[in-house]
């Protein structure tokens, strides 16, 4: 196995909040409040949420539409996250493929 391999599924085992690039100040404290610091929360929800997982995974109409959009005839999600859009903090992220 391909150590990016070992990596994403080690990923997928512990959930984990990312925090946007100036959410800390030098001496590491927050300088907002944390509920507008966090960036994203990941990898592996659709693990540990039964919820989650229905509402992505197991959702016919949101395969349908990555099918329609032919960017997989099969999808699967090898990970799974929530990334947040904080106000006055954090930067534009470019169009990516993370496979």
């Amino acid at each position: 196995m391909s150590s990016i391999a070992s990596e994403t599924i080690n990923l997928t085992r512990a959930s984990r909040f990312f925090l946007e690039e100036d959410a800390l100040d030098a001496s590491g404290k927050l300088t907002r409040p944390k509920q507008f610091a966090v960036n994203k929360v990941g990898h592996g929800l659709h693990e540990r949420d039964p919820l989650f997982r229905r509402v992505t995974l197991e959702n016919s109409r949101l395969k349908e539409l990555v099918r329609d959009l032919k960017f997989h005839q099969d999808p699967v999600a090898l990970q799974s996250m929530v990334i947040t859009k904080q106000p006055q903090i954090g930067g534009a992220v470019p169009e990516h493929n993370d496979s």
